[in-house]
């Protein structure tokens, strides 16, 4: 159990500091966010004792109980998926949670958070998206929906569509298709991103969020024009 319920005395949600962050309950977060950043509640819910865990700067909650379901306060009926991560697409990159339906659907697709922000690709082939370290900075996250029968990755806004295509151009390898899309991630971006045409200039945000596209044309020339 992660709790001793014998102690039934607490009336307010305590703060709770670990000596080992790696060791709290909810560290999967750790890949979404720094740990430094999020806030482990102990509060008393329904006479039982469980955590809540904000990650106030995506203004995102979640609660854990006894039993180790990491719930979504922010999408009803939604946890954190007991396979944390998709195998077969975006090689490379990991910041992100995948959310599943506790009854699963066609109409309960499960759901990508991924933070928003500037795309960028290591030396050592990982891809990562950087933002404000200011720990009072609000950092807005897009919310993907996994098709039920197709599998692909579905976008709700123009900047969230180019936010994936900067991500699958830079996850590509040359000449190598991904498993789920049965394409390269730069032919899933150059996809992706001719579904953004529109009969308007781009907003800011959309603006940046192709010029990120475009730093990651190297293996796709087409990618570049479409930029």
């Amino acid at each position: 159990e992660l709790f001793n319920l014998a102690d039934s005395k607490q009336l307010a949600d305590q703060l709770v500091i670990w000596d080992d962050p790696s060791m709290c309950p909810g560290a999967i977060f750790k890949k979404f966010e720094s740990l430094s950043f999020i806030h482990f509640w102990l509060s008393l819910e329904d006479n039982h004792k469980c955590y809540r865990i904000e990650l106030t700067r995506y203004s995102l909650e979640f609660k854990i109980g006894n039993d180790g379901i990491l719930r979504s306060k922010d999408f009803l009926g939604y946890n954190v998926a007991s396979i944390p991560h998709l195998n077969d697409t975006l090689g490379g990159f990991s910041q992100y949670l995948v959310l599943s339906h506790v009854s699963a659907n066609e109409e309960n697709e499960e759901k990508v958070l991924v933070p928003c922000g500037s795309v960028v690709r290591c030396d050592n082939g990982t891809v990562n998206i950087v933002g404000s370290e200011n720990c009072a900075a609000e950092r807005p996250h897009a919310v993907y929906h996994i098709h039920h029968r197709f599998g692909e990755l579905r976008a709700t806004s123009v900047v969230d569509r180019l936010h994936m295509a900067a991500l699958y151009a830079a996850t590509s390898v040359a000449n190598v298709p991904e498993p789920r899309a049965g394409m390269t991630g730069s032919e899933v971006a150059i996809s992706l991103i001719r579904r953004c045409f529109l009969n308007r200039p781009l907003e800011a945000c959309e603006y940046e969020a192709l010029r990120n596209v475009s730093q990651f044309t190297d293996w796709a020339p087409a990618l570049f024009l479409l930029c």
